[in-house]
């Protein structure tokens, strides 16, 4: 862990501390001031972009004329915020702490209150959900609905106590121990045994590490969230569902960073599949989407095209029906996933 992720894990452990010892939405509150405090000595202008976007968006979206030009305001508004993502992106002298997560919560609050699911947030709700520092660096990527439930029934027991810290152990546990002391061990390890192999085997044996490592790290991290959370007597949406046990990449691509995967599917696969009656081209954009979310480069654009190309052809076999046997589509998805770096890193490598 960096000193910039243990000092969030501070301020989030006083957070919640706080939260737990002071009943309904002051409780919350404490956690929204804590978060405030953090991103302002961590990162100013993060804190400015949330800060403004946050107050911002729910007074906005609150307007009589805004609810008679919902799509025109939708539109703009999303423009706008994915132009401040893309801005952090390329701001490479900036420390910026969770904007591409507030931005997502951001955009699903407005594209949900376009299409009439959700009424215009008050400000001090909204300010609670997007300061609730547990999710505020890594994710989850939670809903609204589901925060503002969570909030009505938030309610601080032993048992809830006892559950967030063994979460928030078994992260640290996975991070600090599996991540980056074992699997650093043995990566250095094996990519020291191939080095005098060809490129492609190198790329290849650190791209299994890459994604064990992104594992045990992220998912890591997300059991902080979800621990830290608990212990404020709320509970959020995972993360992760055992996605080394999926039956194929679809399947995978459905346990695997959950939040941001639904997001994707919600927003951008299921209307566009829908409208060109493409499942494939749902897929591609939605992965191309989704690398460009994590960085602005060429290597995420082929990523994302990378994984689209393989959701569209597991749709293509399974429409098929084929007389596979389950075990061919089970090996599919750590080839398929372990090949993407050294066929990205070739093909970048030829241009």
């Amino acid at each position: 862990m960096t000193g910039t992720t243990t000092l969030i894990l501070i301020f989030g452990l006083l957070a919640v501390v706080l939260a737990a010892l002071i009943r309904g939405n002051r409780g919350i509150d404490a956690i929204s001031a804590i978060a405030l405090l953090a991103l302002v000595k961590i990162s100013a202008p993060s804190a400015i972009f949330l800060i403004i976007s946050t107050v911002l968006i729910p007074f906005l979206l609150a307007r009589r004329w805004a609810t008679d030009n919902r799509g025109l305001v939708a539109c703009f508004s999303s423009l706008m915020l994915l132009c401040g993502l893309g801005i952090t992106r390329a701001e490479d002298s900036v420390i910026w702490i969770g904007v591409s997560y507030f931005v997502l919560r951001h955009i699903h609050v407005i594209v949900d209150w376009w299409l009439g699911r959700l009424q215009a947030p008050t400000v001090p709700d909204y300010i609670r959900y997007q300061f609730f520092l547990p999710v505020l660096v890594a994710g989850p990527i939670n809903r609204f609905p589901n925060f503002k439930r969570e909030l009505s029934r938030r309610r601080v027991t032993a048992e809830s106590v006892f559950v967030g810290l063994e979460r928030i152990l078994m992260g640290l546990g996975s991070i600090v121990i599996v991540s980056n002391w074992g699997l650093r061990r043995l990566a250095d390890f094996a990519e020291a045994s191939v080095v005098e192999l060809p490129s492609f085997t190198q790329y290849w044996v650190s791209g299994i590490f890459d994604w064990l490592q992104i594992f045990f790290s992220f998912g890591g991290y997300s059991a902080i969230a979800i621990g830290l959370a608990r212990v404020a007597g709320m509970t959020l949406e995972e993360n992760f569902n055992a996605p080394w046990r999926s039956t194929d990449l679809v399947d995978f691509w459905k346990r695997w960073h959950m939040t941001l995967s639904s997001f994707v599917r919600d927003y951008l696969h299921g209307p566009v599949a829908a409208h060109f009656r493409l499942p494939a081209l749902g897929a591609v954009v939605s992965m191309l989407a989704m690398g460009l979310w994590h960085d602005f480069t060429v290597y995420y654009v082929l990523w994302g095209l990378w994984q689209g190309m393989g959701i569209a052809l597991t749709q293509f076999v399974l429409a098929r029906q084929p007389e596979f046997p389950p075990w061919m589509l089970r090996l599919s998805v750590p080839l398929w996933l372990t090949l993407t770096k050294p066929v990205i890193n070739l093909l970048i490598d030829s241009m």
